[in-house]
């Protein structure tokens, strides 16, 4: 299934037009969106159909190039940035 059909199987259950909403992210951004609505709203979107998703609606409603900068730049560091800050609470104790 491409990712239009892919938004309307699984998007639509709750929201009216997805792809019409104000919302702009790269692919990394949907796929913490995807999985936002996963984990805190119960969307049943299986981890095969979440790639196509993402790439729908990044190409539909793309943010531009600095904020995919933004969106790539924290995916990539933050885990980094998650245990440097882990590693200093435990030596600051």
């Amino acid at each position: 299934m491409d990712g239009a059909s892919l938004v309307v199987k699984r998007c639509t259950v709750c929201h009216e037009n997805p792809a019409g909403r104000n919302n702009r992210h790269s692919w990394i951004g949907w796929q913490a969106v995807i999985f936002r609505m996963q984990t805190l709203n119960g969307a049943e979107v299986p981890i095969a159909e979440r790639f196509p998703i993402g790439a729908y609606l990044s190409d539909v409603r793309h943010p531009g190039w600095a904020v995919a900068v933004a969106e790539w730049s924290i995916a990539a560091l933050g885990p980094a940035l998650v245990g440097l800050w882990g590693f200093w609470r435990m030596r600051s104790s």
